[in-house]
C-alpha cells in the first residue's frame, strides 16, 4: 500500500513539473529573446507563435511528459522528458543559443514536489501503523 502511494504521488509531482514546464515555455520571456532573423523566418512561415522562443510548430512543446518506473521492489523514478531530440540543444546550446527551460522550472519546483511525496508517503504509513 505504501508502495502505491509512492508511486501515485510521484507521478502527480512529474506530471505537475511537465506541466509548469510547458507553462514556462509557453510566457516566452523566460528564455533570450529571438534574433531579428529568427523572428522575420517564424513569421513569414505563418507561426503562430512567432516571438515566442522554442515554439513555432508545438512539435517540442507536445513532446513534454512525464513518467514514473519501478525500479525495485520499494523504489520509483520520476522522469519530466522533451522527446523531441531539439530540446537538448536548446537546453544546453548545442549550436544553437542556449535556453534552459528544464533545468531552471526543475530547480524551482522539486524541493516542494519531493516534500509533499514525502508527506504522502509518511502520512499513509502513519495511517497504516496507528490504527
Amino acid at each position: 500500500m505504501i508502495f502505491i502511494i509512492l508511486k501515485e504521488s510521484t507521478e502527480i509531482a512529474m506530471d505537475d513539473i511537465a506541466k509548469k514546464w510547458t507553462e514556462y515555455v509557453m510566457e516566452g520571456t523566460n528564455v533570450k529573446p529571438l534574433a531579428a532573423s529568427t523572428l522575420a523566418s517564424k513569421i513569414s512561415k505563418g507561426s503562430t507563435y512567432p516571438d515566442t522562443p522554442l515554439v513555432d510548430t508545438e512539435e517540442m512543446i507536445n513532446s513534454i511528459g512525464s513518467e514514473v518506473e519501478e525500479t525495485g521492489e520499494n523504489s520509483v523514478r520520476g522522469i519530466v522528458y522533451g522527446s523531441d531530440e531539439k530540446w537538448i540543444w536548446h537546453e544546453y546550446g548545442l549550436g544553437v543559443p542556449e535556453r534552459p527551460t528544464l533545468r531552471p522550472v526543475w530547480d524551482i519546483n522539486i524541493d516542494e514536489k519531493l516534500d509533499q511525496i514525502f508527506d504522502d508517503v509518511f502520512e499513509n504509513a502513519k495511517n497504516i501503523f496507528t490504527k
